[in-house]
């Protein structure tokens, strides 16, 4: 069950899947959207660790 999740649903998955439907004019909207969640969910769980991280060497 894990490997599946690992294989199917992770952000490079869901934009390859995307980038194609774009590429053969058959893109569904979620899709899209389903990117755009993933983009925004990793910059607001890496960003801040970053900043932390960036700060603690300065």
């Amino acid at each position: 069950m894990a490997a599946r999740f690992a294989v199917t649903d992770n952000p490079f998955s869901s934009l390859v899947t995307a980038v194609r439907g774009l590429v053969h004019g058959e893109v569904a909207g979620s899709d899209v959207l389903l990117v755009l969640v993933w983009a925004v969910a990793l910059v607001a769980v890496l960003g801040p660790l970053t900043m932390r991280r960036y700060g603690n060497r300065a």
